[in-house]
């Protein structure tokens, strides 16, 4: 990122909206099982969070240059990311590293690759007043660096027991630098704001509320990252 010949560029990560394993009594605990116990989807509540997430980014972003909405595999990202993608006409692409943040694929051995999320076929099947691209996988691009060695590590962010947020950090500097644009959407989980924000700027943040939004700043040619707005429970 340091040889690009740009000044800020903002890295704007929207949180999904409200999940139904969160709500008490919610009829998806009836139909949790081994193969869908991490993926559960929005309520219709947190459908609604994000169609107002949709509105709210249309005018957010409305001087921002940006060509895709980046998101997490899981489902409940994937259904929060229609509405948005779809108010402000643009596509989208999963990039299984956003996921690597999430709780559910850090308790996992396997990480993403090793849990099973809905195909592409299947969102396209489902959605289809949206484009979406192929899945980006950030290991597999020009840009990308060597992982360092994954552990079981805990640190001030995470719990124990946990595997380390290197392949989201790692995942997600690749994606910044594969993407050309001043501005990259991402919709993705809380943990991805208070990580990058941790990790990158060395200060703690409270987590963004259902589809609320963080915004970072990053220096062209310091790489230095800054947080540049928040929206707060």
């Amino acid at each position: 990122m340091a040889d690009r010949d740009v000044g800020v560029r903002k890295l704007v990560i929207v949180r999904h909206g409200e999940r139904a394993d969160e709500v008490h009594g919610h009829e998806w605990h009836g139909q949790r099982d081994h193969t869908n116990w991490h993926d559960p989807p929005l309520t219709t509540g947190g459908h609604g969070q994000a169609r107002a997430a949709a509105e709210r980014l249309v005018t957010r972003l409305a001087e921002q240059q940006f060509d895709i909405v980046y998101c997490s595999p899981f489902t409940r990202c994937v259904e929060t990311a229609v509405p948005i993608a779809q108010a402000l006409a643009k596509p989208i692409q999963i990039v299984p590293a956003l996921g690597e943040c999430a709780i559910a694929a850090r308790q996992s051995e396997g990480r993403i690759p090793g849990l099973p999320f809905p195909s592409l076929a299947s969102w396209r099947e489902r959605f289809p007043v949206v484009e979406f691209l192929d899945t980006l996988h950030t290991d597999k691009l020009e840009a990308a660096k060597p992982l360092p060695e994954d552990k079981l590590v805990p640190d001030a962010i995470q719990p124990a027991g946990v595997w380390s947020l290197q392949p989201f950090i790692h995942g997600t500097d690749t994606l910044l630098e594969h993407v050309t644009t001043d501005t990259v959407l991402c919709v993705a989980h809380r943990e991805a704001a208070k990580a990058l924000a941790q990790l990158k700027i060395g200060t703690s943040i409270r987590r963004p509320p259902y589809c609320g939004v963080v915004e970072f700043s990053i220096r062209g040619h310091t790489g230095q990252w800054t947080l540049h707005q928040q929206d707060h429970e």
